[in-house]
């Protein structure tokens, strides 16, 4: 196929998603895509992983407008803290929920900002993307609480919200913590939020549960337009004048965990390995281990990097899982009541 035919096709795709976009599918689709987010995130939440979720209900489903959370045609949502108070309130989450571990987490992540001189680059239009393991459902929204802590221990920041986003799956606007929507209510109250519909993992919509089979190829189709999005945001950020830091999942859904307490991280999909590549010395990625529990938390940094072939987002992956083999095995000797500290972490390409 010569060059100029394939860049007809992809002006064609491009054409074909800006015009979905606009489709009115809320009769039809949004309500089978509403049923298995709803189911996924009932089964989720009466786990371990979820212990502090609960499911919206089928009444905020139907509210109108639709809430910016489960809106499906909405990929990046902006932060929207109305005052200080306002965020420092759901900031104050992280410190009921992790307790007595929080100064000693947020002095690691302080460090490392000081180290790298993170906040400094970022103010000066750096991109700094710090791609994590996935192994309960608030670890992204620590993550992002505890940036803000080591902001402000180690610099004059107070509205990181405007220069930090976390990249999570669709699902989350499913849940709410103590009557507040994770996504609308928590996480954007600390910054921006871009919205993906995960490929892999406990999160995926299985298509071959929809009844009606000529719906099947439009929710495919309604998927990779929703990551079409993601992917478009996810460059509008990466290209700014000012400077951003994003928090994403390799795999966008939860790692596997199996019998014996190993964990398998998912590996990076096509799409976001192809978002994080980039030949660009300004957009630096930072491995990032975490491990948040109630009992002991975790979290190391690995080595900023550029990276700019896809292909080589796997060796992230790869040192994720390293970084959390060292901290397990070190935290067993100190935590022997810790069972989880005794898994290993896997990432396979």
């Amino acid at each position: 196929m010569n060059n100029n035919r394939l860049s007809q096709l992809r002006e064609v795709t491009r054409d074909t998603a800006d015009h979905l976009r606009h489709l009115d599918v809320s009769g039809r689709l949004t309500e089978h895509i509403d049923a298995k987010m709803l189911e996924m995130a009932r089964q989720i939440g009466g786990t371990s992983t979820g212990e502090f979720f609960e499911s919206v209900s089928e009444e905020y489903l139907r509210l109108d407008p639709r809430p910016d959370a489960v809106d499906h045609h909405a990929a990046y949502l902006h932060a929207n803290p109305i005052s200080t108070a306002d965020q420092r309130a759901i900031l104050g989450i992280v410190d009921v929920m992790q307790g007595d571990q929080v100064a000693a987490i947020t002095d690691r992540f302080a460090e490392f900002a000081r180290d790298e001189k993170l906040f400094e680059r970022v103010e000066g239009g750096a991109k700094y993307i710090f791609p994590s393991n996935h192994l309960a459902l608030p670890d992204q929204g620590f993550t992002l609480g505890y940036f803000h802590k080591a902001a402000h221990a180690t610099t004059g920041i107070d509205r990181l919200e405007h220069y930090i986003s976390t990249m999570v799956g669709r699902l989350l606007g499913y849940y709410e913590v103590g009557g507040l929507n994770v996504i609308d209510g928590i996480l954007r109250k600390a910054g921006g939020v871009l919205k993906t519909f995960p490929i892999s993992g406990g999160e995926t919509l299985d298509e071959s549960l929809m009844v009606e089979g000529d719906l099947d190829p439009l929710l495919r189709l309604f998927r990779k337009v929703c990551n079409h999005q993601t992917k478009r945001e996810f460059e509008r950020l990466m290209h700014a004048s000012t400077g951003h830091i994003v928090l994403l999942a390799g795999g966008g859904s939860h790692d596997s965990v199996t019998a014996s307490g190993d964990v398998e991280m998912h590996p990076f999909g096509r799409t976001t390995r192809e978002m994080i590549a980039r030949d660009d010395p300004a957009v630096v990625v930072v491995p990032l281990f975490v491990d948040y529990g109630p009992d002991a938390s975790l979290v190391d940094f690995g080595t900023p990097r550029n990276v700019a072939e896809p292909d080589d987002v796997h060796a992230v992956g790869v040192e994720i899982a390293g970084l959390g083999n060292r901290q397990r095995g070190r935290a067993a000797l100190t935590h022997p009541e810790v069972e989880r500290f005794g898994g290993t972490i896997s990432y396979e390409a």
